[in-house]
């Protein structure tokens, strides 16, 4: 299904059309974010009445969910709006970097991290950083991105205990492990 079913149901409505919400509370601009409908997105956010940074039930905003689903163009729309928090925490504690990270899309996780605000070191509810998202998922590329900034915090543990390097060996990704084990002797 293409864009016009984001569309309709806000032509259809004098007003309030660009904010209705879904059964899990996506608007039409959180829709078309997910979606990667750029097009979609830049005529919403035109909209002086469409809330950017706008909440579904599971507290995500659009630039979260384009951000996990790796819609790059659609991030950097997103962020030029000045309501748009790019920072923002969802339910299970995770931000857009977090999502970005643990999907393995190493362009979003920089644009992210040349925002300002964005915490690299933030934890979720269970206390996984972006690092160990992406260390767990084996994202050796975003591993190499975040390794580079000089505020990562390379040891934080998770609520168990577990390390980004600990979660890459158990889940078997040797070219993490090494990567990690090579920053820390870095230091």
């Amino acid at each position: 299904m293409g864009p016009c079913r984001y569309c309709a149901p806000a032509s259809q409505t004098q007003q309030g059309g660009c904010e209705f919400q879904d059964h899990y509370g996506n608007t039409p601009l959180a829709l078309a974010a997910e979606e990667g409908y750029e097009p979609v997105v830049n005529a919403l956010l035109k909209r002086e009445e469409v809330q950017a940074d706008s909440r579904n039930a599971f507290n995500a905003t659009p630039l979260a969910l384009a951000a996990e689903r790796g819609h790059q163009r659609v991030v950097v729309c997103l962020l030029q709006r000045h309501d748009v928090e790019a920072d923002s925490i969802d339910k299970e504690g995770c931000t857009p970097l977090s999502r970005a990270a643990a999907m393995g899309f190493e362009n979003i996780v920089r644009i992210l991290l040349g925002q300002s605000g964005v915490e690299i070191n933030s934890k979720d509810k269970d206390g996984y950083t972006p690092l160990a998202w992406a260390a767990r998922r084996g994202q050796s590329a975003v591993v190499q991105v975040l390794v580079e900034r000089d505020e990562l915090d390379i040891d934080s543990r998770d609520d168990d205990g577990y390390t980004a390097v600990m979660l890459a060996m158990d889940e078997g990704h040797g070219e993490v492990v090494q990567m990690l084990t090579q920053s820390v002797e870095a230091g």
